[in-house]
């Protein structure tokens, strides 16, 4: 049996940032990837996940648009990376959400 902590970081499962303030969305995203072997992290805002994609480069971060401290696109354009998803999610009411692709709206990429 492998330790996953002591092997070398190319060997590790690939890690994904989830950077949204919503605790609902996050436990969602948590509950739909937890089968897989991906590495997940969670950050509550932009400025938190800047902090945790520089202190150690996700392989995908999911971003939400909208957040109260730095919007998505704010997030985006210090990132500068090309491997992150960005969406905005809406209240449908009733507790769901409807999730809208904000590249397909935006026409904006990362370089």
């Amino acid at each position: 049996m492998s330790d996953q902590t002591s092997a070398p970081e190319s060997q590790k499962p690939p890690r994904i940032l989830v950077i949204d303030e919503c605790q609902d969305i996050q436990k969602l995203i948590g509950a739909i990837l937890s089968p897989t072997k991906v590495r997940l992290g969670f950050a509550s805002g932009g400025e938190e996940g800047l902090r945790m994609a520089a202190a150690s480069v996700p392989a995908l971060i999911l971003l939400d648009y909208q957040m109260p401290d730095c919007d998505g696109l704010e997030v985006l354009r210090r990132l500068r990376m090309d491997d992150i998803a960005m969406y905005e999610a809406k209240d449908a009411g009733r507790g769901c959400y409807r999730i809208f692709d904000a590249f397909n709206r935006l026409k904006l990429g990362a370089r």
